[in-house]
């Protein structure tokens, strides 16, 4: 968190003049993804757990956070672990590092200035929820299949239009058959290579074929404007004592 609070530190100082303008009162969704060596993950997990959750709930319960979680890669993709911090807005965002830090006591402070050393690397992004389906009630996902694309700047409306018109009622036939408990389209605000991104939070690791299926991926209809892509599938950290 130290890491991300500067990185974006410096990307709020740049960006900020120009962006004052750019429905900054939306709320964000910041993902923070981290590569550590494997024997590493446990530690973060129980840092996530034993430090992180309580600072993390404050914050919600002050209204400087929405929602937060932490996934674990199983399949795919360059990074192992994904913060996820879903904030306010975009002034929020900027935020929310200091926020965090503030509360650290000497105890979580020392935690995590053992783990510190472990990350390898990391990357980041902000994004735009621009159309979802995320009851509140719903139970933790066992996999959330994440799907990201490089669309033609130029296509992006038609990319929309297509995701309209045939995937999102895909994905509401797919939560009405209990394939997936939620769905979320994002779209880019600030950082990474990709410009869109689907999240699915599949109920069973056989759901996903099905899933698939009924989807035909937007990119099938969209065809040549998909510049690039990249699928991964996470596994969220279940709450301590689940």
């Amino acid at each position: 968190m130290h890491q991300a609070a500067l990185i974006l530190s410096a990307i709020v100082a740049l960006l900020v003049p120009r962006m004052a303008f750019a429905q900054a009162n939306l709320p964000r969704a910041y993902m923070l993804d981290m590569k550590v060596d494997p024997e590493d993950v446990p530690g973060w997990i129980e840092n996530y757990r034993d430090h992180a959750t309580a600072i993390l709930e404050a914050m919600v319960e002050d209204g400087a956070l929405l929602a937060f979680d932490l996934w674990v890669r199983h399949t795919g993709g360059e990074h192992n672990l994904r913060y996820n911090y879903v904030l306010p807005d975009f002034e929020a965002v900027a935020e929310a590092g200091g926020r965090y830090m503030e509360r650290m006591d000497p105890a979580s402070m020392a935690a995590f200035g053992q783990l510190a050393p472990t990350l390898r690397e990391s990357s980041d992004g902000i994004w735009y929820i621009g159309d979802s389906n995320l009851p509140d009630d719903r139970p933790l996902a066992p996999y959330v299949y994440e799907s990201a694309y490089q669309i033609e700047a130029a296509s992006r409306e038609r990319w929309n239009a297509d995701f309209e018109r045939s995937a999102r009622p895909a994905l509401e036939r797919a939560m009405e058959v209990g394939l997936i408990s939620a769905w979320a389209r994002l779209d880019h605000s600030i950082g990474g290579p990709w410009n869109t991104k689907t999240l699915l939070w599949m109920t069973s690791w056989a759901a996903i074929e099905d899933v698939l299926e009924l989807l035909d991926q937007p990119a099938t209809a969209a065809g040549s404007i998909v510049l690039d892509r990249s699928d991964t599938i996470w596994t969220p950290v279940p709450p301590s004592g689940s």
